[in-house]
């Protein structure tokens, strides 16, 4: 009787050992650190992290695609490997602005830049419309519906006497880090304002 009684009191004092050990191994388990509802941690448990552009940073951090693009020798870019970011997108205030509420934590990844333009002046530093010009000077792309035939690369040269061609900049009809079909942009570029898609002017008008 005594055994059973001994018996039953180290089975007690044993369930008491494993119940205390497992409330210490949950206890341990417990996430430490800002919780998911915590305001400013916007819902990740990593926090987000500060994020400010320089003219120095690494844009291929969320530009990974446009990095990649380099290498892509069917695209543009892969000519122009040692052009830094800021030497085309170059109104840096623009570029600093669209980038003022990006975190690193940021989920939806990065998109095109709206609101700056590539100006042709970084291209000319390396070309010129007179080379251009030249290589294209067979170039059929722009034909009007009259048969009159434009050299694309003299629009804002010989074809630029009034300024009218000043917009038109070399990322009109050219992309750089994407597929892109030139021929079909300068046409629409074109009848965006020679709406007929007769380029001597005065003829479609009495």
């Amino acid at each position: 009787m005594k055994s059973r009684k001994l018996i039953g009191k180290v089975l007690f004092f044993c369930m008491v050992v494993m119940m205390f050990s497992l409330l210490l191994i949950i206890a341990s388990c417990k996430p430490s650190g800002p919780s998911g509802n915590d305001p400013g941690n916007n819902g990740n448990s990593q926090g987000s992290t500060e994020f400010t552009w320089t003219v120095t940073t690494d844009c291929s951090i969320c530009h990974s695609k446009e990095q990649e693009s380099f290498a892509n020798i069917s695209l543009a870019s892969s000519n122009h490997g040692e052009v830094t970011c800021v030497e085309c997108h170059d109104n840096t205030d623009k570029v600093k602005a669209a980038h003022a509420k990006v975190t690193l934590s940021d989920t939806q990844g990065a998109t095109r830049l709206k609101s700056t333009a590539v100006g042709s002046a970084i291209c000319l530093t390396c070309h010129s419309y007179e080379e251009l010009a030249v290589l294209s000077v067979e170039n059929s792309t722009l034909t009007d519906n009259h048969g009159t035939k434009v050299n694309t690369h003299e629009l804002n040269t010989l074809h630029n006497l009034q300024k009218q061609h000043n917009d038109v900049v070399c990322s009109s009809c050219h992309t750089l880090h994407a597929t892109g079909n030139a021929k079909q942009s300068a046409e629409y570029t074109c009848i965006s304002c020679h709406h007929d898609k007769v380029f001597e002017c005065y003829t479609c008008h009495d």
